[in-house]
């Protein structure tokens, strides 16, 4: 392994060790993934990549990425027929862009191929097999024995609303617990470029699947008008959403 030197949060430096050529002892690549704890961030979580027994992310930006930004509601570690560049690793302070590392994923004749982009853990592009490969990816996205029930209720909603299915204009930003009121579980959804809008869900009596059906019917069955929802603008404007009712209120930040 050689030294390098990225830039850290605050404009330090942070040193780290690429990995030169790690090779299993078959002279394949092997991929093996995991969802870890991340203990600096209330039920944080990152996806970590060992090739060949050796953990890319730490090397790479220095922290995996969220499972909701690679397995959830999709898996894009997938490989398809034209290549696509995916995130996988974020600066240790949580935030992909302050450090970052990609890979684009594609097939080439001898399986499965990895380019790193960015923030480089390794000197070599690893090819694995495709169906160990697919195996393993697959197995990943399967097994939620990681998950909390907040990270059960989040990949619930996430996998069972597409964004076409909410009011127009409206994306998911991201769901989890209200940090201010932990009882309670929050989605955030996007209206262009324009507004956040926070949605509320008691999770008293409820179970994870209770709570995402009780979202559904919200998001999807519901007039947005009949929400008991907050806004914050992305603007800094006084002006809502354009379909804000009575019921929605104002939040700064």
């Amino acid at each position: 392994m050689r030294a390098r030197s990225v830039s850290g949060c605050f404009g330090g430096e942070v040193v780290r060790a690429q990995v030169g050529h790690p090779r299993s002892l078959s002279g394949v690549d092997v991929l093996r993934l995991a969802v870890t704890p991340v203990k600096a961030e209330p039920d944080g979580f990152q996806v970590q990549i060992w090739v060949n027994d050796v953990e890319m992310t730490a090397a790479g930006a220095g922290m995996g990425m969220d499972p909701y930004d690679v397995l959830i509601p999709s898996n894009r570690f997938a490989a398809d027929d034209a290549p696509q560049t995916i995130p996988v690793a974020r600066c240790t302070c949580g935030v992909y862009g302050c450090g970052s590392t990609d890979v684009q994923i594609s097939k080439v004749p001898s399986g499965i191929q990895w380019e790193w982009r960015i923030e480089v853990p390794m000197d070599r592009s690893p090819i694995f097999e495709p169906a160990a490969y697919e195996r393993e990816i697959e197995r990943v996205a399967q097994d939620h024995s990681w998950e909390t029930p907040v990270r059960t209720a989040g990949r619930l909603v996430l996998t069972s609303i597409d964004n076409e299915e909410l009011p127009a204009g409206l994306r998911f930003d991201w769901v989890a617990n209200n940090w201010r009121r932990p009882e309670s579980f929050q989605v955030c959804l996007r209206n262009g470029s324009s507004h956040q809008i926070f949605i509320d869900v008691d999770w008293v009596n409820r179970s994870p699947e209770e709570l995402s059906k009780e979202v559904r019917r919200l998001l999807v069955d519901t007039d947005p008008k009949e929400w008991t929802a907050t806004w914050s603008s992305i603007q800094r404007s006084d002006s809502p959403p354009t379909m804000a009712s009575e019921r929605w209120t104002q939040v700064r930040f």
